[in-house]
């Protein structure tokens, strides 16, 4: 039996240096907060993938939202989480493949800080709002709620969530638009200066994407490996679900407007036709 072993010991070696060989598959994941809270929240879906798929993943994102699908149509990614409403954008106008809705049941909010003598949305008139890049839901949203219905507002554009409530806390603006889960883990003390004006009442999932260059085998596999993802209590993603056609024509109804705008913005800046 023993002179059996040497063989399947170098073959097994062989297997493993091949593995760990193989470029591992990049991961988009969309830079909605500092970098450091991104692999945070990330890391267990990569570590779920890479347990029930065998292949190493490996996390990236981009300086913006507005980059980020700049990367993603330029083929950087070889899957991708994103917003719904830019999953839905780069599905109709480029494409992309739908593999997973991710859930999160996110939420936006108006914030504004205790000190100042702000108890209503309309004590905001003229005043400066902090919202994240051109493309991103809180900017559309407040332009188009409040902004276009309600009473100008000087938007002033963040890197990402985490850039606008920094802002905030540093008073150069006197309100900022942030996605709940920011808002619901902040310190006590910190959070203690801080109140919610408005909430917007739009419930916001996301979606798991792939180029239109992917492989529909590959695309199962990783819908297989996460259907049964178990998220930590502190994830932003509650789980992720099997793609329906009937919800994404729905998802489609409800985020047109929102879509057809980055498309709009992006078709001027960045695609040209």
């Amino acid at each position: 039996m023993k002179r059996f072993m040497k063989p399947v010991k170098w073959v097994l070696l062989l297997f493993t240096s091949q593995v760990l060989a193989q470029e591992p598959v990049k991961f988009g994941v969309s830079p909605w907060t500092a970098p450091h809270l991104l692999q945070a929240w990330a890391k267990p879906v990569e570590e779920a993938l890479e347990a029930q798929t065998g292949t190493a993943y490996q996390m990236a994102s981009s300086a913006s939202l507005q980059q980020y699908l700049l990367d993603a149509v330029e083929g950087r990614f070889e899957i991708l989480q994103s917003p719904m409403h830019l999953g839905l954008y780069l599905i109709r106008h480029h494409d992309f493949k739908p593999v997973l809705f991710a859930r999160a049941q996110l939420k936006m909010l108006v914030v504004t800080r205790q000190a100042l003598s702000i108890n209503y949305l309309a004590q905001l008139k003229g005043s400066s709002m902090a919202v994240t890049g051109r493309v991103s839901m809180s900017r559309l949203l407040a332009k188009e709620a409040i902004v276009n219905q309600l009473f100008d507002v000087h938007l002033i554009p963040e890197r990402n969530h985490w850039k606008a409530m920094e802002a905030l806390q540093q008073e150069r603006v006197q309100s900022a638009v942030v996605v709940n889960y920011l808002y619901a883990r902040l310190s006590p003390p910190l959070k203690k200066r801080l109140k919610v004006l408005y909430e917007f009442p739009i419930t916001l999932d996301g979606l798991l994407l792939m180029p239109p260059s992917s492989n529909f085998k590959f695309r199962s596999r990783v819908a297989a490996g996460l259907k049964n993802f178990k998220p930590l209590k502190s994830s932003l993603l509650m789980g992720f679900e099997k793609i329906t056609q009937p919800e994404l024509n729905e998802w489609f109804v409800i985020m047109d407007t929102y879509v057809e705008s980055v498309n709009h913005y992006m078709s001027q800046k960045d695609f040209p036709k």
